[in-house]
């Protein structure tokens, strides 16, 4: 499980690629998150914070999304919808017009 110097640079890295852009599309994978696709989708992402081994993804509207990455939990980033080729599990996409921060669990 990563420690919380790997969650800060993990969060510096996203922060990069996400804080300060509109969000184009957000998907989430769990059917009781889906509802708040509409209300992120188009707003601005203001920071990511950490606490202890989780983040907090901050919107302009207020809202926040908290991730957790478990035990095999791995945020990538990636050029605007260039998903990897990998055996794990999409739980959280935030796309923007250059990037997309990808959270992926095992699967």
């Amino acid at each position: 499980m990563p420690e919380s110097p790997e969650i800060r640079r993990a969060a510096d890295v996203i922060a990069d690629a996400i804080v300060g852009r509109v969000v184009k599309e957000i998907s989430f994978a769990f059917e009781h998150l889906q509802k708040y696709e509409t209300d992120l989708t188009g707003r601005t992402v203001v920071a990511i914070e950490t606490h202890g081994k989780a983040l907090l993804t901050r919107f302009d509207n207020g809202l926040n999304i908290y991730s957790h990455n478990q035990l095999y939990g791995k945020w990538m980033i990636r050029n605007a919808y260039d998903y990897p080729n990998t055996k794990r599990s999409l739980r959280l996409a935030i796309h923007n017009e250059e990037k997309s921060a990808l959270l992926y669990s095992a699967s």
